[in-house]
């Protein structure tokens, strides 16, 4: 059995397909899921996450809903 750990964020529109698709992995795969507060690393680092980026936050949201599209996945 090959190991994986998935490291997300609740918050994350981007962790979010990514979980909808972990199924998609081979049968040999064990996923270890590692919850992490993307906003306490950016913070630790004194950057400023992409949804306090007016510009990036509305490419976050065309992309993630553009992407769920594609895939199929409700978001």
């Amino acid at each position: 059995m090959r190991a994986l750990t998935w490291y997300f964020d609740f918050v994350s529109p981007y962790s979010y397909l990514s979980f909808k698709r972990l199924g998609e992995l081979p049968g040999d795969v064990a996923v270890e899921l590692r919850p992490v507060l993307f906003a306490g690393l950016l913070q630790h680092h004194g950057q400023k996450g992409p949804a306090e980026i007016p510009p990036k936050r509305r490419w976050t949201y065309r992309w993630c809903a553009w992407w769920a599209k594609e895939l199929g996945i409700e978001i």
